[in-house]
């Protein structure tokens, strides 16, 4: 076999080869992203379940309320669950007017855990527009 003969298949050879690395690369990388979505998934389910136990605890007495949290997180951590929560309250009791909503929680000092016990939420009935 000539010089040029084996260098040319070297190279087809050597461009094969990365051809199959590069396909084996994408499949793994197509493996991975389904499997990122399906975590995902189960976390944006999980995080509803959580936020519906959550509202379905609140407490109300006049026109005031305390949902319960109860995470040991500051609450800057688990701020889309808070937003979560308080829309999900919003949305139970449309008949309600929120005006003001009061997180409870205690920060630590360095060392320990933060932590958030619940909402407060003070609320009116919603005025009906009369025409």
């Amino acid at each position: 076999m000539s010089n040029k003969k084996a260098f040319l298949l070297i190279i087809s050879l050597i461009i094969f080869f990365m051809g199959l690395v590069s396909y084996v690369t994408l499949a793994e990388r197509e493996q991975q992203s389904s499997i990122q979505k399906t975590a995902i998934k189960t976390e944006t389910k999980r995080v509803e379940i959580l936020v519906n136990n959550i509202v379905s605890s609140a407490k109300t007495e006049g026109n005031h309320s305390y949902i319960r949290i109860n995470i040991a997180e500051p609450p800057g951590d688990i701020s889309a669950i808070i937003f979560k929560v308080e829309n999900e309250f919003e949305k139970k009791h449309p008949e309600l007017e929120v005006y003001n909503w009061q997180i409870i929680s205690r920060t630590y000092t360095p060392g320990q855990t933060d932590f958030t016990y619940g909402i407060f939420a003070d609320h009116r009935p919603k005025k009906i527009p009369t025409q």
